[in-house]
């Protein structure tokens, strides 16, 4: 290799280099905008303390933009090194009124002597939350699947069935679900007003 292949070769490499850093930064700031928006969008009561929340906020977008990223590492790794795929689980469907209706069922036959619209009125109570809080993360979990399609489309391309459910997985409970556990704690800790 004389050195003008030496040098174009180094320079391939170094723009290469450069477009996927840039790639990346694109992927982290879409993401981490995309959860923000829809943290306010989606919890209006938020929205009252947006200032107070707006920092730690952007900076657990960041976090958890980064762990979608390692997720998709995790299911490239597996790829490429031929190790044994962890066993995945299925994401869970969200949770609808037919979940509550069963609840309500299952408790009152096993105590039936408490009438069954007082156990759905009980469950109801409770579920509605639920239900909101499992949604939110259902909508996290598509976000980060569509900025996932939307930068990294060729990677994903290259997984095959059990690395993609994995990397589905990875995203629901690694990313979603724990972004909202964190999200649920800043709401928690902040100062009551």
């Amino acid at each position: 290799m004389d050195e003008d292949e030496l040098y174009n070769r180094f320079k391939e490499l170094s723009d290469l280099k450069e477009a996927i850093e840039a790639n990346g930064k694109a992927f982290h700031g879409k993401l981490g905008q995309d959860l923000f928006d829809l943290v306010f969008g989606y919890w209006p009561e938020m929205v009252a303390c947006r200032a107070e929340m707006e920092v730690p906020l952007r900076e657990l977008t960041v976090a958890y933009s980064h762990e979608a990223m390692e997720s998709l590492n995790a299911a490239q790794y597996y790829l490429r090194t031929g190790a044994a795929v962890p066993q995945t689980a299925p994401v869970p469907q969200p949770l609808s009124a037919t979940d509550a209706e069963e609840r309500a069922l299952k408790l009152h036959r096993e105590m039936p002597d408490v009438d069954m619209d007082e156990w759905r009125e009980i469950v109801w109570e409770d579920f509605q939350w639920q239900m909101k809080a499992n949604h939110f993360v259902h909508r996290i979990h598509k976000l980060m699947k569509r900025a996932m399609t939307d930068f990294y489309l060729d990677d994903l391309l290259e997984l095959d069935g059990k690395h993609l459910l994995l990397l589905d997985e990875y995203l629901y409970i690694m990313g979603a679900s724990q972004f909202a556990e964190e999200l649920y704690k800043l709401m928690d800790d902040r100062e009551p007003e």
